[in-house]
C-alpha cells in the first residue's frame, strides 16, 4: 500500500458502526471514541490515583482501532470472551500491516497495554471505555428495555472495571439509580 492509502485505511475506523444509536442510524466507533475522551477529561482529573493523563488518552484513542478489521460485538452479543480476544487479535495482526510502518509501533505497544490491563492507565481507559454506552444510550430511553439491558447485566459486565476507581464506581452506581428511578431498566 503507499502511504496516502495506509492513512486512509488508518482513518477508516469511521465506518465501523457499533449497536447503539446515535441520531437514528447506528453509532460510529469514533463517535463513541470521542464520548470516551470527553469523559476521561471528565474523570481524569477527579480519580485520587495518579494516572498519565496522556497516556489514558493515546490508549482510548486507539483502543478501537483494531476493530477496522475485527468489527464492533456489543457486550450482551454471545460471543465469549475469549472468541473476542482471539478475533480482535487476528484483525490486530492484519491491521499492523496496514497502517503507516511510522505508528505501528507506538500502536502495537498501546494494543498490548490496554489488552493487558496491568496499567492503571489501561485499567481506567477500560472503565472509561465500559462507561461510556451507558451515558451516551441516556438519549435512547426505549432502546435499553429492547436490547435487554438489565441491572444485573450492566453490574456483571461493567461494575469489576470501575471498582479500581471509587469516583467511577459511584457515578456508575448513580447511573444506575437514575436509570431505575426513571424506568430504563
Amino acid at each position: 500500500m503507499l502511504p496516502i492509502e495506509q492513512l486512509q485505511y488508518a482513518i477508516s475506523l469511521k465506518k465501523v458502526s457499533r449497536v447503539t444509536q446515535n441520531l437514528g442510524r447506528r453509532e460510529t466507533a469514533p463517535e463513541h471514541v470521542w464520548g470516551a475522551l470527553i469523559l476521561a477529561e471528565y474523570f481524569l482529573p477527579r480519580v485520587k490515583r495518579k494516572l498519565n493523563h496522556t497516556k489514558v488518552l493515546q490508549l482510548l484513542l486507539f483502543h478501537d482501532l483494531v476493530e477496522i478489521e475485527a468489527g464492533d460485538v456489543s457486550f450482551i452479543a454471545k460471543e465469549t470472551e475469549a472468541q473476542k480476544i482471539k478475533r480482535e487479535y487476528k484483525g490486530f495482526l492484519r491491521l499492523l500491516k496496514k497502517i503507516p510502518a511510522s505508528m505501528r509501533s507506538h500502536y502495537k505497544k498501546l494494543f498490548h497495554e490496554y489488552e493487558a490491563k496491568k496499567t492503571w492507565e489501561a485499567k481506567f481507559a477500560q472503565a472509561i471505555d465500559k462507561f461510556e454506552p451507558m451515558i451516551h444510550q441516556l438519549e435512547y430511553k426505549g432502546d435499553w428495555k429492547k436490547i435487554g439491558l438489565t441491572e444485573k447485566l450492566l453490574r456483571r459486565a461493567k461494575q469489576k472495571a470501575m471498582e479500581p476507581f471509587p469516583e467511577l464506581l459511584k457515578a456508575f452506581n448513580e447511573t444506575i439509580g437514575y436509570c431505575k428511578k426513571r424506568g430504563y431498566l
